[in-house]
């Protein structure tokens, strides 16, 4: 019987946690000033910095167009994603020692 409890323990909390982050997303778009725009930190810095750069880049995707710095941006996601799936992989699938004994 405790186990039918604990997984309504569990379904109660990540209701909890699921009910607490949408109110915290709906008070933060309440709260908001009117008129105020949710920009990335690369756009507000960039238009703080100084324009002289330290260094010149030694490629350039933004000149073959926006596809390119896509496209270099998706291939870096999955080498990410296929060298965190080899490692997750890797480390949950190891041979107890007593099946090595036989």
């Amino acid at each position: 019987m405790s186990r039918g409890r604990f997984r309504t323990w569990e379904l109660v909390t990540v209701i909890a946690i699921i009910a607490a982050l949408v109110v915290g997303y709906l008070l933060a778009v309440v709260l908001a000033p009117d008129g105020a725009t949710f920009e990335g930190t690369d756009a507000t810095v960039g238009a703080m910095l100084p324009a002289e750069p330290w260094a010149e880049p030694l490629f350039s995707p933004a000149s073959y167009g926006p596809e390119v710095e896509a496209g270099l941006f998706a291939i870096q996601a999955a080498v990410g994603g296929v060298v965190l799936g080899f490692l997750l992989g890797r480390l949950t699938r190891r041979v107890p020692p007593d099946a090595t004994e036989e």
